[in-house]
């Protein structure tokens, strides 16, 4: 198996750019109303959670074939996707002007989430009643919680993919690749009775 360089590259340079823009309204949520930039380590642990993000982002759309045709519908799907996501990243980042704004931001329902996911599973395994994930200064805690974060981000991603997948297919008038049926080219068949 030869590795396509060049798709690799391409596609380390758009996910480069697309999760960085993304991650911004977490990196600043968590930063600043955290506090999580007082900490080196818990800004390296961030960081290196969206480098995670990029590397996967890029190896699957490099060496996944639907995903690798641009022209493929599951791959035009994602990319409107995409383009909502940025799109509400922008409005994200334009809330920073008044933070109340941010409790409309699925970043921020997906970090709450996260970090209560993670602190509840702490204290099931430490047998402890509180754990403060925020207050942790711990690297790894601080890494699995951006990658949780960036977990429930991706499904939300992929349910959205999956109604635009929906939507340029009804355009479109093709069979899903998932569906066994024919569309119909009789007009008699779409009236309804």
């Amino acid at each position: 198996m030869t590795i396509p360089t060049q798709d690799l590259r391409k596609n380390l340079q758009f996910w480069s750019l697309h999760c960085s823009i993304t991650a911004l309204p977490s990196f600043l949520m968590a930063g600043v109303f955290l506090e999580l930039f007082q900490s080196v380590f818990s800004v390296l642990a961030m960081l290196t959670g969206v480098l995670i993000f990029i590397l996967g982002y890029s190896l699957v759309s490099t060496f996944v074939p639907t995903l690798n045709n641009r022209n493929s519908l599951f791959s035009r799907a994602l990319a409107i996707a995409l383009k909502l996501r940025i799109a509400v990243t922008v409005l994200g980042l334009l809330a920073l002007c008044l933070p109340i704004l941010f409790l409309l931001h699925p970043d921020y329902y997906a970090g709450l989430f996260a970090k209560a996911l993670l602190e509840s599973a702490y204290s099931l395994v430490s047998q402890s009643s509180y754990y403060d994930l925020a207050q942790s200064n711990d690297f790894l805690a601080i890494l699995l919680w951006t990658l949780t974060e960036g977990v429930i981000l991706s499904f939300l991603l992929i349910f959205v993919s999956f109604f635009c997948l929906i939507l340029v297919n009804r355009r479109q008038n093709r069979v899903l690749p998932f569906t066994t049926s024919q569309p119909s080219n009789n007009p008699l068949s779409e009236r309804s009775p």
